[in-house]
C-alpha cells in the first residue's frame, strides 16, 4: 500500500492562500474563520477516523509556546471542503485565541497572523483506530492523551503565511 499522506488546496507554491489568514475576511476576536480543505489519502487499515492539529512552532519566541490554530478529532471522511470549521461535521477543539482572548465559543479554526515575520503552519494529520470521544472545546492535551497508543499513521502539511 502507498504511503499515507494528506493535501491542501489551500497552500499554492508553499504558501498558504490569504483568505486563510489575516489578509482573509474576520470574523471571531478579528481573525479570519475560513478554514482551508485538507484531502486526506491512502487510509491505513483499521482507520476509525481522522485527527488534526494545526499549529505555528515559529510562534515560539514570540509568545513562548507553539500556537495552535486548529484541532480536530473524530473526522469520519477524507475530503475536508473550504470552510468546513465550526460546521459541526466533527468535534473541535479550541484553539489559542480563544484562550488568550477568552473568546468563549471559538472551539474551531483560527486564522493565521504572524505578528512579525512569515511563519510556517503546519498541519499534523493522524489516522486514528478508534473514536476520541472527545467533546466540543476540547484541549491540546486531552487530544494528545485520547491519541496515545491509537494512531495507525500520521503526516504533515506545511506551508507559509506571510506578516
Amino acid at each position: 500500500m502507498s504511503a499515507f499522506f494528506a493535501t491542501s488546496g489551500g497552500i499554492v507554491e508553499g504558501k498558504f492562500l490569504d483568505k486563510y489568514g489575516k489578509r482573509g475576511e474576520t470574523d471571531c476576536f478579528g481573525m479570519p474563520l475560513l478554514s482551508p480543505p485538507i484531502n486526506i489519502y491512502n487510509r491505513p487499515k483499521d482507520t476509525a477516523c481522522y485527527a488534526l492539529i494545526l499549529d505555528d512552532d515559529d510562534a515560539i519566541p514570540v509568545c513562548g509556546y507553539s500556537f495552535v490554530h486548529w484541532l480536530a478529532a473524530d473526522i469520519l471522511v477524507e475530503d475536508l471542503p473550504e470552510g468546513v470549521s465550526g460546521q459541526g461535521f466533527f468535534v473541535e477543539g479550541t484553539n489559542d485565541y480563544a484562550k488568550s482572548h477568552g473568546a468563549g465559543d471559538c472551539a474551531r479554526y483560527g486564522g493565521m497572523a504572524p505578528p512579525n515575520a512569515p511563519h510556517v503552519y503546519r498541519i499534523h494529520v493522524f489516522a486514528l483506530d478508534r473514536l476520541t470521544g472527545l467533546k466540543k472545546g476540547f484541549s491540546l492535551e486531552e487530544l494528545r492523551k485520547a491519541m496515545d497508543g491509537h494512531v495507525l499513521s500520521s503526516c504533515v502539511i506545511e506551508g507559509v503565511y506571510d506578516d
